[in-house]
């Protein structure tokens, strides 16, 4: 394999507890939205949004759950015609977005976005249409699908920011999820599914589900991968973790449906509002929270973000013993603080970097950012200016 040289799974911190209540957020979009799905949650507060509008055309938004400001990735020519396509999958705490991008005069392939630098078009090989990243690391690399054309079914995997052409890995199987050490899972319509990591392939499996359909959504920096699978015998889908050695870890009985995404304390959601924590050893649901949840990723601060049939939302756990930073950012709150000051007195409230994400000038141009730098031509004098100003070119 040609990714990053790092030894493999690299263990962080574990056994973050699941949270007793939380801070609900709804997604409220600028523009008139047939459906929305939700793709990423940064751990610096924003969640990646995939919204169809009702001419079909697919829009992409970051929103900051703190304050609910929502910023629409718009194509690079403007003005937007009704086909243009801007379909974002994925997204690092660094600012890149990945995903694809179909606008007149340019093929319909990957794309990545960032606030700073605009939009850099990366195709992998040939320029085949149907191509898209569905994940980006913190160190930029990518994975993705291609779908050629002429054929229903057949897909290949790459990773991009290695070597930016791309690299071909395996035919007959699309990528998810790319971790930070380069350690990628696909998954497969001809099981079985598979990991590939620096030290070669693992095949993916479950005793009950070898002439069965496994799922493979997320790998995570201590290189547990979470799903499912859907055994022959009952056709009950059923939750599951797969350790380093492929092997299948148990899953909890109740949990009969798939994980979607997990963090790197391994916490895992999925579909039904299932949360998880230990490999399954503590499982709870988040329908006492949201009826009808359907939870699609969590951040490694324990905030969760997915849909019901009335919209996009987001969970952020709040502070039980302490107070929260849930609408006090910038400022004191009960017992402690949620402001630029709090980490040097070290009197911050325990939910400060989720409630309250890193200062951004993006939608605040010529103005104050919510948490208190400001993103104005005087900014530059004062010195006072948020870290991101030049996004609003002044």
């Amino acid at each position: 394999m040609l990714f990053v040289a790092i030894p493999m799974f690299l263990g962080v911190a574990h056994a973050q507890a699941l949270p007793d209540d939380y801070a609900v957020s709804e997604f409220l979009s600028p523009i008139e939205l047939e459906s929305v799905s939700i793709m990423d949650y940064s751990n610096t507060g924003k969640v990646l949004v995939l919204g169809r509008a009702p001419n079909q055309a697919y829009h992409s938004f970051l929103w900051t759950v703190a304050t609910g400001d929502v910023f629409e990735i718009e194509p690079p020519f403007l003005p937007r015609k009704p086909e243009d396509d801007v379909r974002m999958h994925a997204m690092n705490d660094n600012g890149l977005v990945v995903g694809s991008l179909l606008q007149q005069g340019l093929a319909d392939g990957p794309a990545s976005w960032t606030a700073t630098d605009g939009w850099t078009f990366t195709t992998p090989g040939e320029p085949l249409e149907g191509a898209r990243w569905t994940d980006v690391n913190e160190w930029g690399d990518k994975v993705g699908i291609e779908l050629q054309p002429g054929l229903e079914i057949n897909w290949v995997l790459w990773a991009g920011a290695v070597a930016p052409e791309g690299i071909f890995i395996e035919e007959g199987v699309f990528g998810l999820s790319i971790n930070d050490f380069g350690d990628i899972v696909g998954q497969s319509f001809d099981p079985p599914d598979v990991l590939w990591g620096t030290g070669g392939s693992t095949v993916l499996e479950c005793p009950d589900a070898r002439e069965g359909w496994l799922f493979a959504e997320a790998i995570n920096n201590n290189g547990i991968v979470a799903g499912g699978y859907i055994p022959v015998q009952n056709g009950v889908p059923a939750c599951s973790f797969w350790l380093t050695d492929g092997s299948c870890a148990p899953s909890p009985d109740e949990c009969r449906q798939m994980y979607t995404h997990l963090n790197n304390h391994d916490v895992a959601v999925g579909y039904a509002g299932a949360i998880t924590a230990d490999l399954g050893a503590s499982h709870r649901s988040l329908h006492d929270v949201l009826p009808d949840f359907e939870a699609d990723v969590i951040n490694d601060h324990g905030a969760v973000a997915g849909t019901t049939d009335d919209g996009a939302f987001a969970l952020v756990p709040v502070a039980s013993a302490a107070g929260s930073c849930w609408g006090s950012c910038g400022g004191p709150a009960d017992g402690c603080y949620c402001d630029s000051l709090c980490e040097a007195f070290g009197d911050c409230c325990i939910d400060k970097e989720d409630a309250c994400p890193i200062a951004s000038c993006a939608g605040h141009c010529d103005g104050q950012a919510p948490e208190g730098c400001y993103c104005d031509d005087a900014c530059v004098t004062f010195g006072d200016c948020c870290s991101d100003v030049d996004v609003c070119a002044l």
